[in-house]
């Protein structure tokens, strides 16, 4: 008596597996470009020796870019010079109500190269009025020459 083999040749719907690798390339993708978010194109970076590379991003940084022109961006809004206290006095009613003291939040700042000194000194005055004390220049590292 023969036996027939009742075992047919099974396919695997990967349709659902395909979908759920996208979703995650896709997640990963917005995830990256979120963490870069605070940076513009239009700002380039001074170049110093000095630069140091950051190994830990503070815990409650405050990211501010200031132009060549001289406009600051903040919070994704341009600001001239005249308008930017009172939006940074907001953010600081905003930290106030999180109960965070802006002596413990890391100013960010990224100025163009192209910008006066006395623009980049006259925006950390502004932040200091308000109360913030930590700040961190943001410069591109440049190769020793020796």
């Amino acid at each position: 008596m023969r036996i027939r083999s009742t075992t047919e040749a099974r396919e695997m719907d990967m349709t659902s597996m395909i979908d759920i690798v996208f979703l995650l390339i896709a997640f990963f993708i917005f995830l990256l470009n979120f963490s870069e978010a605070e940076q513009d194109e239009r700002i380039k970076l001074p170049k110093s020796e000095l630069a140091i590379p950051t190994k830990v991003m503070p815990a409650e940084p405050l990211s501010l870019q200031i132009m060549a022109e001289g406009t600051i961006l903040f919070n994704g809004k341009e600001y001239s010079t005249i308008d930017f206290p009172a939006a940074l006095g907001r953010e600081c009613r905003l930290y106030e109500y999180k109960k965070i003291t802006p002596d413990k939040i890391t100013v960010l700042i990224r100025g163009d190269n192209r910008c006066e000194t006395g623009e980049i000194l006259d925006l950390v005055q502004e932040c200091k009025k308000q109360g913030f004390d930590i700040f961190r220049f943001v410069a591109i590292a440049e190769e020793s020459r020796q």
